[in-house]
């Protein structure tokens, strides 16, 4: 009857004993994985300030671009509503001449 006793308490003191292991690996490993997210959320938060920034400079170049072609176009309306000077075919040089510059000056604005 004692040695049933002793025997019955050495496999509960065993069970105990693994019982507290098993607790403490458990206890290492969340340990672990809490680094791990920890890393993970340093991470991503540099990402997120990586990628914020990234967002505001693309959105500040959108917005200079926009208004460069809002001027460009602002420009090119205001020369298209500006009369058209008249052409007549030119009979002298100096016609010729003035003719030839007033289409150079036309090229020019279409080269731009």
């Amino acid at each position: 009857m004692i040695k049933a006793l002793f025997i019955i308490g050495g496999i509960g003191y065993l069970l105990l004993i693994g019982a507290w292991l098993h607790e403490r690996k458990s206890h290492f490993q969340t340990i672990d994985k809490y680094a791990q997210c920890q890393a993970e959320l340093k991470s991503t938060q540099e990402n997120l300030v990586r990628y914020t920034q990234l967002y505001i400079d693309l959105r500040n170049k959108c917005e200079l671009d926009k208004k460069q072609i809002e001027q460009r176009y602002s420009t090119l309306l205001k020369k298209s509503l500006e009369p058209i000077p008249q052409v007549h075919i030119p009979q002298t040089q100096d016609e010729y001449q003035a003719l030839k510059e007033i289409i150079d000056e036309a090229l020019s604005h279409f080269n731009k």
